[in-house]
C-alpha cells in the first residue's frame, strides 16, 4: 500500500545510511548507501570557497591552519568546514551548521563541489549543479577560484568572476552538465571535516557548569594545602637561620656601640676654635660677599666681636653662613659706625656642646 511505501521511504531517509543533498531550499534524498555513515552533500549555494596560500605552512600543520582560517572567515557562529591540499594552495569550504537539520546516526558532511567535475585542469568553466551554477578557474589541476550563481551567469557576471580571479575577460564557455560522482574527486587527500555547533556546546555547557564549582573548589583546596605546607617549611628554615644568625647579630650590636663610643670620644678630644680660626672663618665669608672686615675685639677667650661693612639685606645670609660651622654661634648683631657697618658678636661653643648637638 502507498502509506507503507511512504513509511518505508521515510524510515530509510531518517535511519538508513543514505546520501542526501542539503541545498538552500531544504533537503533532498539522493540514494541509499552501503556504508554505515549518512553522507550529506552541502549545496554549493550554502558554501564559501577560499583558496588559501599555504606555501609557508608545513604539511603537518596545514589542517590546523585551515581550521584557524575557517574560524576566522566564517560569517556564521556555528559552521562546518572541509579543506583539501592542492599543491601550494589549500582549498577550504565553509558552510552554516547543519547539525540541527540532521536526523539520527553518524553524519558525513562534504561540499557538493567535490562530487562534480569535468576533468578540466587549465582554464575557466561553468557547471550546472542541483541548485544554481558554479564557475571555476583551474590552473595546472589546482582549483584557484570558485563562485556560485543561483541562475545561469550572464556576460557581466562572468567577466566579473574572471577579473576577481585575476584573469583577462573572455567569452563564457558552454555550461557543462556532468554526472555526480559516487566518491569525491579529491577524496584521498580531503581532511578536517568538522562542525562547530553552538547548540551542541550549549547541551554540554549545563553539566560542565554543574561540575565546574567542584573542580574550582578542589583546585583551591589543593593550592591552599600546598601553600600551608610551603609556609610551614619556610618558617622552620627561618627558625634555624635565626639561631645561626644570633651570635652574628649580637656581635654587630656590640660593634655599633663601640663605634658610637669612639666617635663621642673623638669629638670630646677635638680642640676648640681659637680667635684666629674665628677671624679666618669670618674674613673668608666676608670676602666671598665682597664685604670688608673693619675691626674686631675680644672680651674673653670664648667671645669675639667683629665689625664688618654693612651687608644690607644679605645680613641674614651672612649669619646663616657663619653658623654653618658647628663650633660658632652668633650671639647678637647691631649697627656700628653710624650705620656704615655692623657689629657681629660671636661665641665659641665648647667641644662638649658641639658633640651633644651633633648627636
Amino acid at each position: 500500500m502507498r502509506w507503507t511505501q511512504n513509511l518505508k521511504a521515510e524510515f530509510t531517509r531518517r535511519f538508513a545510511p543514505t546520501i542526501e543533498f542539503a541545498g538552500t531550499t531544504g533537503r533532498e534524498f539522493i540514494a541509499v548507501r552501503s556504508r554505515t555513515r549518512k553522507r550529506i552533500l552541502v549545496g554549493r549555494g550554502r558554501c564559501i570557497h577560499v583558496a588559501i596560500d599555504a606555501r609557508k605552512i608545513p604539511n603537518e600543520a596545514r589542517t590546523a591552519h585551515a581550521k584557524l582560517q575557517a574560524r576566522k572567515l566564517s560569517p556564521w557562529p556555528s559552521y562546518g568546514w572541509t579543506s583539501i591540499p592542492q599543491g601550494d594552495l589549500e582549498a577550504l569550504w565553509i558552510w552554516d551548521d547543519l547539525s540541527s537539520e540532521a536526523g539520527s546516526g553518524e553524519m558525513e558532511y562534504l561540499p557538493e563541489s567535490l562530487f562534480v567535475e569535468t576533468g578540466m585542469t587549465d582554464g575557466a568553466e561553468v557547471i550546472a549543479l542541483r541548485e544554481g551554477h558554479e564557475a571555476r578557474l583551474w590552473r595546472q589541476g589546482v582549483l584557484h577560484a570558485s563562485r556560485w550563481f543561483p541562475l545561469e551567469p550572464g556576460d557581466a557576471e562572468w567577466i566579473e568572476f574572471l577579473r576577481g580571479a585575476g584573469c583577462a575577460p573572455e567569452p563564457r564557455p558552454a555550461i557543462a552538465k556532468p554526472a555526480y560522482r559516487d566518491t569525491p574527486w579529491h577524496f584521498g587527500a580531503h581532511r578536517g571535516t568538522e562542525t562547530h555547533s553552538l547548540a551542541r556546546r550549549a547541551l554540554l555547557a549545563g553539566p560542565a557548569m554543574a561540575i565546574l564549582p567542584l573542580f574550582v573548589a578542589a583546585f583551591f583546596a589543593g593550592e591552599w594545602a600546598a601553600f600551608a605546607l610551603r609556609t610551614a617549611n619556610v618558617e622552620g628554615e627561618l627558625a634555624e637561620l635565626r639561631d645561626l644568625a644570633r651570635p652574628i647579630l649580637e656581635a654587630r650590636d656590640r660593634h655599633d656601640a663601640a663605634l658610637e663610643s669612639i666617635d663621642e670620644h673623638r669629638w670630646t678630644r677635638r680642640p676648640m676654635a681659637t680667635h684666629g680660626e674665628l677671624l679666618a672663618k669670618v674674613t673668608e665669608l666676608l670676602s666671598s660677599r665682597r664685604l670688608k672686615l673693619l675691626g674686631w675685639a675680644s672680651e674673653d677667650r670664648d667671645t669675639v666681636t667683629v665689625t664688618a661693612s654693612n651687608p644690607g639685606q644679605d645680613l641674614a645670609g651672612l649669619i646663616e653662613a657663619i653658623e654653618a660651622d658647628p663650633r660658632i654661634v652668633v650671639e647678637q648683631t647691631e649697627s656700628s659706625l653710624a650705620g656704615r657697618g655692623v657689629a657681629i658678636k660671636l661665641s665659641v661653643r665648647t667641644a662638649r656642646e658641639t658633640s651633644e648637638e651633633r648627636q
